[in-house]
């Protein structure tokens, strides 16, 4: 397991300006060589997944106060990227953000993932854009907005289930949407790529786009 703390970075960018909101940025990266699956835990904030055709995972984790700077930046400095390996899939989760209210703390994780395989995604609260994967996207939220683009070509079904709110599927010459209450669910399986795109979502909305 490997931990990437934060504390040094944190200080740094606000040692050279201290009225700045934004208290710095932490940067990882892990060869993904004979893996197959990325298992993405990330409890509140904006979740960014780009697809790339290198063999390596980068992870890039920016943070800032929005308010109580003092008791932020106290925050912050417990919140780490906790990664390991697992059969054939590699896990990354945040690890430190408070459990009750962020108290002013938002932070932003960009990954981007070699686009052949498999993504996992598990979020509490916060907003989720997937873009470019050409392999099995996986995707449980609990409240929040969810994006994701791809290529028809790439994709075989859709699957989109919301609890509370819109799901939208749009794709050349077709789109689909349902909005609402009570588990309204969208489902496409008309494709001939090999990935299967599921979205479970209990408040907010589902946009997925096939290009």
């Amino acid at each position: 397991m490997r931990r990437l703390a934060l504390l040094a970075a944190l200080l740094a960018g606000t040692a050279a300006v201290a009225p700045a909101a934004d208290l710095g940025t932490v940067e990882g990266r892990w060869p993904m060589r004979d893996l197959e699956e990325v298992r993405v835990e990330f409890p509140v904030g904006e979740l960014v997944l780009e697809a790339t055709d290198e063999t390596e995972l980068r992870a890039r984790l920016g943070v800032e106060c929005r308010r109580g700077r003092e008791s932020c930046i106290e925050r912050s400095k417990r919140l780490k990227l906790v990664t390991h390996v697992a059969g054939r899939t590699r896990h990354l989760r945040l690890e430190g953000m408070p459990k009750f209210g962020s108290h002013g703390l938002e932070v932003t994780l960009h990954i981007a993932i070699p686009k052949a395989l498999t993504t996992e995604i598990e979020m509490g609260v916060g907003s989720l854009r997937v873009e470019g994967m050409t392999r099995d996207v996986r995707v449980e939220l609990g409240v929040g907005d969810v994006n994701v683009l791809m290529r028809e070509s790439d994709v075989n079904s859709v699957h989109l289930t919301v609890g509370v709110g819109d799901a939208t599927l749009r794709h050349p010459g077709h789109a689909q949407a349902v909005s609402g209450l009570l588990g309204r669910k969208v489902r496409w399986s008309d494709g001939t790529g090999p990935a299967h795109v599921n979205v479970d979502l209990g408040v907010g909305d589902i946009d997925v786009r096939l290009d």
